[in-house]
């Protein structure tokens, strides 16, 4: 889920909704209470969502200011890819990810199949119980796939 600071949220106007009692904190000790909210929409560039449930905490790291978390709610709506050298993240709808294959069929028609471009790769994953991606991973050597959490860069 996204997640708003209490500062953002209070510059935002976004208000609690609801209360969901008290979570233990993933990374990091102590205990907080868990605060619902909601956010009109989110744009990361052209991509846009409505009506975006969020949760409302403080966030006590004072070296770098952060107003909010994108969460997997939002990230799962789109084909999701990181440019770790230059810095982006890149959202995109599923089906502008894709390119039309060009073979034509035995029957003469062309293809509907889709590809994806050059040194792009699909990581099937599902996601945990409690909120992690998580993917079966083939080694060589090692008949039975491995289960990996995928790293999701949340907490930074």
């Amino acid at each position: 889920m996204c997640v708003l600071s209490t500062d953002a949220a209070q510059r935002l106007g976004v208000r609690a909704v609801a209360r969901g009692g008290m979570a233990r904190a993933v990374g990091g000790g102590g205990r907080f209470e868990i605060v619902y909210g909601f956010l009109d929409s989110l744009r990361v560039g052209e991509a846009h969502v409505s009506n975006v449930p969020v949760y409302l905490r403080e966030f006590h790291n004072a070296q770098e200011p952060v107003d909010g978390y994108i969460g997997l709610s939002i990230l799962a709506k789109y084909l999701a890819s990181v440019d770790y050298s230059k810095h982006e993240l890149i959202l995109m709808r599923d089906e502008e990810a894709r390119v039309p294959e060009s073979p034509v069929t035995a029957a003469g028609a062309q293809s509907s199949q889709l590809q994806q471009p050059p040194g792009v790769f699909e990581l099937p994953i599902r996601s945990t119980s409690s909120g992690f991606w998580s993917s079966a991973i083939n080694v060589e050597g090692i008949e039975k796939p491995l289960n990996f959490i995928v790293d999701t860069g949340a907490s930074i």
